[in-house]
């Protein structure tokens, strides 16, 4: 009834779920959580988290469908853009601590593909009527285009007037768009 999902109200579970994003470490996100009160393990941190994002993530399928579910975007202009960025994930080493008692670590670098798909007006500006579809992941580009393709399927594409592609010059991008 109240959304208590894990032992947690949704408030905690999207400030837990932002302070591991933010942070470097579960441990950091569960020391700060623990300064201002709130005493949860590593395990609660993780399974919460999880099941947090799962559900965000379901309610953003379920959203975008009924959004774009309707005829409301035929006869607009459709802007996709595509890009990669860049994330470093924290890898903890083995061996003994510092003197200060922190761990050893190591960052690797990690290319997320972003995609993000939105409407434009005759003069070219956002129509804030409709909301923007901002989407990723951290696999290869067939899995981006894989869900480029759903989300287009979803929005009615026959139905659109005109689609414009933008990216940069990458050509990860333009060689997977071709077979698009």
């Amino acid at each position: 009834c109240f959304g208590i999902c894990d032992h947690c109200s949704p408030l905690l579970l999207a400030e837990v779920s932002q302070l591991c994003v933010a942070l470097g470490s579960m441990e950091e996100t569960q020391r700060l959580l623990k300064e201002r009160g709130v005493h949860l393990d590593i395990k609660t941190i993780r399974n919460g988290v999880k099941r947090f994002a799962r559900r965000a993530r379901t309610g953003q399928k379920a959203l975008s469908e009924m959004i774009f579910a309707n005829d409301k975007l035929k006869g607009h202009r459709v802007v996709i853009s595509v890009d990669g960025g860049r994330l470093r994930i924290r890898k903890t080493k083995r061996g003994p601590k510092t003197r200060k008692g922190r761990t050893h670590y190591s960052t690797d670098w990690r290319e997320p593909k972003l995609l993000i798909i939105y409407v434009v007006g005759e003069q070219g500006r956002i129509d804030k009527e409709f909301s923007p579809v901002i989407d990723g992941t951290l696999q290869g580009p067939e899995d981006l285009y894989a869900l480029l393709w759903n989300y287009l399927l979803a929005l009615g594409v026959s139905e659109v007037d005109e689609i414009l592609f933008i990216a940069d010059g990458a050509v990860w991008i333009w060689e997977h768009l071709q077979a698009f």
